[in-house]
This record gives C-alpha cells, sequence and structure tokens, in this order.
C-alpha cells in the first residue's frame, strides 16, 4: 500500500477526507533521495526502482535536494498526476517530506537509515521490486500527525535525556553513520546531564486550548505511533489512527 501521512489532529477536530486509492491516471512518481542516510549508499537501490517504475510506463525522477523534491511533488499532487513521493532514506527523512509537502500528499518510504521505524511500522520492506508493487497498487492508508513546535512528526516527540544525545549525534554528523555512532554521545550524557524539571500542561482532547492537568516531570515522551528506537516498547497501546496523542 502506499501511505498517506495527513492532517494534525491534536485539536480533536474531524480529519479531512482524502481518497483511499490514488487516481489510476496518476502516473508520476518523485523520488526523494538522502545519499548520507544510514550505514551505507542506497544509491544502487533508488536506480533499481527508477529503472522498474519507468520500464513499466511511470514517470519516475529522482532528486536529491530536498527543496527541488517537494517542490516537484506539490506541483505534481496539485496537478492531480502525483502516484507517489518516494523517501529514500530513515526517519529523518520521512520527516522532512511530510513537513515540506501538502497535506494528504501520497507519501511511501524506501527504508534506507539505522532504524527506519515508520517504514518498519508500515510494513514496507528495503526491496525496491516490493516497492514498485507498492506504488502500482495505489492503495493510501490515513495517520494522524502530532505537532511540536510548528512542525508535524509521525511518530513521538520526547524532552529529556534522548533529546539531549540526539542533538549531540546531530551536531557531530558528517555524513553516513550507523548505531554505534551514538555509543559515545549517550556516555557523554549519561556523565553530564542533570535531568532539569519539565511542566507538562495537557489539553483536554474535547476541549482545545483548555489545560485539565499539569505535571511536573524529568523527562517526556509524546508518541503517535508505538515506535522507539532499539526495539524498546515505551508506548505499544498508541494508535496512529485515533485522534489523540499519548
Amino acid at each position: 500500500m502506499a501511505h498517506q501521512l495527513s492532517g494534525q489532529t491534536q485539536t480533536g477536530t474531524i480529519r479531512p477526507w482524502y481518497p483511499a486509492e490514488v487516481p489510476p491516471d496518476a502516473t508520476e512518481i518523485v523520488v526523494s533521495y538522502n545519499p548520507i542516510a544510514g550505514l551505507r549508499s542506497a544509491e544502487h537501490r533508488v536506480e533499481k526502482l527508477a529503472a522498474l517504475l519507468r520500464s513499466h510506463g511511470y514517470e519516475a525522477s529522482v532528486y536529491t535536494d530536498l527543496d527541488e523534491a517537494t517542490r516537484k511533488a506539490n506541483d505534481a499532487f496539485s496537478a492531480g498526476s502525483l502516484r507517489a513521493l518516494v523517501g529514500v532514506g530513515g526517519d529523518g527523512t520521512a520527516l522532512e517530506l511530510i513537513n515540506r509537502t501538502c497535506a494528504g500528499t501520497p507519501i511511501t518510504l524506501l527504508p534506507a537509515g539505522n532504524e527506519s521505524l515508520l517504514a518498519r511500522y508500515l510494513g514496507l520492506s528495503a526491496s525496491p521490486e516490493a516497492l514498485y508493487r507498492t506504488i502500482c497498487a495505489g492503495r493510501l492508508r490515513r495517520l494522524d500527525a502530532g505537532c511540536c513546535s510548528g512542525r508535524l512528526f509521525a511518530l513521538m516527540v520526547s524532552c529529556g535525556f534522548d533529546a539531549e544525545v540526539v542533538h549531540i549525534v546531530h551536531r557531530r554528523r558528517r555524513g553516513h553513520m550507523g548505531t554505534r555512532h551514538y555509543f559515545k554521545p549517550i556516555w557523554e550524557t549519561i556523565r553530564s546531564y542533570r535531568f532539569p524539571e519539565i511542566r507538562i500542561d495537557l489539553e483536554d482532547y474535547h476541549k482545545p486550548g483548555q489545560i485539565h492537568q499539569s505535571l511536573v516531570a524529568r523527562w517526556c515522551f509524546v508518541f503517535n505511533l508505538p515506535c522507539y528506537g532499539g526495539g524498546f516498547r515505551i508506548c505499544p497501546q498508541a494508535s496512529g489512527v485515533d485522534g489523540p496523542l499519548d
């Protein structure tokens, strides 16, 4: 299935309706490839996917520039010709595509990151052939999205120890990276992080803007989907189709 990530639901309003399938005459596929995602290059898989699509009559264009890819996808979506925007990378790539495209844009993923949690949740494999069949089928699945500091997120957000680790890793990143690149930042953060207090105001889901509970914590997770790195199941009950965040 091609997967459509649409809208934000923190207000509790009814989500907009989108069709369950891509229009049959939509033949344009835009591939957004992050060349430094994961531990090694996925260029050969990108080339294989593009060749498969073109050999079966689809218009496939490949971009390594996010701005160009999302501009092309938005134009094609507005014209009704976009069959899929394919993100080749990890969860960071997926996040950027969600935030740079129109609501309702059909997005699918060719996982090439270290975790690729969203692709795993959606049951998408790293096989170009499997993704080709997904795109041909053209079926859509809608997911909720949360909003943090004006940006949408599909998986989760956190404030605390792990967020500090991610900031350190991001600042030091120079190219491809694997899980081992987290080891040193985790150890440094264990030694230096002071776990400051965090105030959390919880809005009433049915009365947007009204605070019904305030908490003080030292680490906070907000989940849209039951996914977290390293295989940890912190919030297994989270659902991406029920409206509220967990």
